[in-house]
């Protein structure tokens, strides 16, 4: 598989690592599920396709055979399911393992050691636990979502802030986000998960963007 991916980052020109992130995340979006691919980078092709359930391996050819296109530059309205794509079929041929998280931690002494998939697996799973679970702040119920990047996002119009920013401006809104990580800590024999709350702005428009209209 790793001269697939080669030859399809030659035929792209890509001088730095193909998009794939994009293609987890349209996965993502798609089936629901939370995917990862390791490893991602220019010299190292991606061997593992990681997800938080099974996927459909139709699902999974289409979304590579569209992304493919996407990389090769394939203009909008030519891009098509019937593209022949060989590293589509390799990667939905492959094997389907289910494995526990657990057995994948190994110890250092006293230091827990994981591959990054793992971390990532395992952070899935408690934005999953949190988002299941409502919580009462201030006398209301607040419900966290999950968002492609396995965050979590308070979405619900009544929990949102919103002031106008700017004297006599339009009214603007925010809300709360919890972006959270699987890290080890010193003298800690198990890792341990990083809540790290922000405010994001919520844009009322696509700045920057353009249209061929």
């Amino acid at each position: 598989m790793a001269d697939a991916w080669e030859r399809l980052r030659n035929h792209a020109h890509a001088n730095a690592n193909l998009p794939y992130t994009g293609l987890a995340t349209g996965l993502r979006a798609y089936s629901g599920a939370f995917v990862n691919l390791f490893p991602a980078s220019k010299k190292h092709a991606p061997q593992q396709l990681i997800a938080s359930r099974p996927l459909d391996v139709r699902d999974v050819r289409d979304a590579v055979v569209l992304w493919e296109q996407a990389v090769l530059g394939v203009p909008d309205d030519k891009i098509t399911f019937n593209y022949s794509s060989e590293l589509a079929e390799l990667v939905a041929g492959s094997t389907v393992e289910e494995v526990s998280l657990a057995g994948h931690v190994h110890r250092f002494g006293n230091q827990p050691d994981a591959p990054n998939w793992v971390y990532d697996a395992a952070t899935w799973e408690a934005a999953r636990r949190l988002e299941a679970t409502s919580w009462q702040v201030d006398g209301g119920e607040v419900v966290l979502r999950t968002d492609t990047d396995g965050n979590l996002l308070v979405w619900d119009p009544k929990a949102l802030w919103s002031d106008a920013w700017k004297k006599n401006g339009e009214l603007q809104y925010a809300a709360l986000r919890v972006r959270l990580s699987m890290q080890t800590m010193p003298n800690l024999r198990t890792p341990v998960l990083v809540l790290d709350p922000s405010v994001a702005r919520l844009s009322r428009g696509l700045y920057g963007t353009r249209t061929d209209g």
